[in-house]
Parts: C-alpha cells; sequence; structure tokens
C-alpha cells in the first residue's frame, strides 16, 4: 500500500518511528513495517524487515483504547510473536519492551524497555486508528485470493 502514514514520537529522550506497509502477501495475515527506536545509547531499527501480525494490530489497538478509557486490567501483557517485543499495561503508563537478539538468532538476556506515558499512548492509538481500517479493506479485498490459497491444501477428489 502506498502513502501510508508514519508514527513519529519522543520517549523521554528515545525517538520511536512506525511504517505499517500493508499485508505482506494477499493471502497471509502478515503486515510489514518498518521500526527504530533510537536514543545515545540505543539503535534498534528495521526497515521493511520485519513482519507483524495482522490480529495483532487489532490485538494492541483494542488493548491500548482500554487503557487510555481506564478499563483496562493492570499487568496485562500483549505478545508480539514477532519481532520479539511485548507491551505491559501497568498503573497509569505501558511499558514497551524489546528484547535484544545480538548476531542473528544468538539469543542474549538483555530486555529494553521503554516507558509509554499516557500521551505517548494516545499518540500510538491516534496511529492505529488510521492504519488498522486500512489494513482491514486490504484485508477484505483480498479474501478471495486467501480462500484459493486454502483451497489448493484440500486433497482433491475426496468427499467430506
Amino acid at each position: 500500500m502506498d502513502n501510508m502514514p508514519i508514527f513519529e514520537d519522543e520517549i523521554g529522550s528515545t525517538k520511536m518511528c512506525w511504517q505499517v506497509f500493508g499485508l505482506a502477501r494477499p493471502e497471509g495475515d502478515w503486515v510489514e513495517f518498518d521500526i527504530s527506536l533510537k536514543n545515545r545509547y540505543f539503535n534498534y531499527k528495521f526497515n521493511e524487515a520485519e513482519f507483524l501480525n495482522y490480529g495483532f494490530l487489532l490485538d494492541l489497538q483494542e488493548e491500548l483504547h482500554k487503557f487510555l478509557d481506564n478499563k483496562y486490567e493492570v499487568n496485562t501483557i500483549i505478545d508480539c510473536i514477532e519481532p520479539d517485543w511485548k507491551f505491559q499495561l501497568c498503573n497509569g503508563y505501558v511499558n514497551f519492551i524489546v528484547l535484544h537478539f545480538e548476531g542473528g538468532m544468538t539469543y542474549s538476556s538483555e530486555e529494553y524497555v521503554f516507558y509509554l506515558g499516557k500521551d505517548n499512548v494516545a499518540n500510538l492509538v491516534k496511529y492505529l486508528d488510521k492504519i488498522c481500517p486500512l489494513i482491514t479493506d486490504e484485508w477484505n479485498k483480498n479474501e478471495k485470493v486467501r480462500e484459493e490459497a486454502d483451497n489448493c491444501f484440500e486433497p482433491e477428489g475426496e468427499e467430506t
């Protein structure tokens, strides 16, 4: 999808940028995106190399709305399958936790935790409110493609 909005915000001295580009494949449920988190000690950046699960974006949007409306459970954790981060809803703030990997798939036990205040969360929710309907429209337009992809896995000639 062309001309997708970019999300930018400051978390203390850290600049956070996201840009979601839409579904990675018409028959899939993964969304391509760029993300960067940068300050003088930390530089986490992936350009068009990451994928988010479409359902995760919708869950994140829903849970962050609950957070802003004070209708959330403290210590709710929203895990992301890929990449390796999660959001933890705390009492009045949200922790955005990035698990750090060194040299490919060798896991290091480092976690970087970014504190998101209500203003940061409100900005992120505004972004999600813009992009989620666009992705949902793309998802709905590709329903026939997904059905055809699903059908290719059904054995031919067998009666059910």
